[in-house]
C-alpha cells in the first residue's frame, strides 16, 4: 500500500497542469491504473484518500493547449474512467469508510468532476446509485 500511496500522491501533484493531466490520464494508462490498483487497496483509508484526490484532479476541468474543444484536459479521462468503472469503485470506496469524513468529501469531488457536463457518466451514476449511496 505504501508504494501506492506514494505513487498517488506525486501524481496528483503532477495532475495540477492540464497537459500533463491529459498525457497521464490517456496516454500513461494512468486511469486503468487508478481503478486497477485501488480496487486492490479498499481497505486501506490512507490509500483510498489519496486514489479519490487522483481521481478529483485526473477529472478537473483545466484547459490545455491547443485551446479550444479539443484543448479540455479532463473530457477523455472522464471517459476513461467511465469506461473503467470508477464510480461503482468511487462508491464502494465511500462506503466501506462511512465514518472518514475526508474520504467522504473527497469522494463527492470525484464523482461531481466524473459527472460534470458527461452524459454517459451521469447516466452511470444514476443507474449505480452513486446519489443514494453517498
Amino acid at each position: 500500500p505504501r508504494v501506492v500511496f506514494e505513487a498517488y500522491s506525486v501524481l496528483v501533484k503532477v495532475c495540477m497542469d492540464g497537459d500533463k493531466q491529459y498525457r497521464i490520464g490517456k496516454n500513461k494508462n494512468g486511469c486503468e491504473a487508478l481503478v486497477g490498483s485501488l480496487k486492490f487497496h479498499l481497505h486501506s483509508a490512507k490509500v483510498v484518500l489519496e486514489g479519490l484526490r487522483l481521481g478529483v484532479n485526473l477529472v478537473f476541468p483545466q484547459l490545455r493547449p491547443p485551446y479550444g474543444i479539443d484543448g479540455w484536459a479532463h473530457i477523455m479521462n472522464q471517459n476513461l474512467l467511465g469506461k473503467f468503472g470508477a464510480i461503482p469503485l468511487f462508491v464502494e470506496a465511500m462506503k466501506r469508510h462511512q465514518g472518514n469524513a475526508d474520504i467522504q468529501s473527497t469522494g463527492i469531488r470525484a464523482l461531481s468532476n466524473l459527472v460534470y457536463n458527461h452524459s454517459s457518466n451521469s447516466l452511470l451514476a444514476v443507474e449505480r446509485q452513486a446519489v443514494e449511496a453517498v
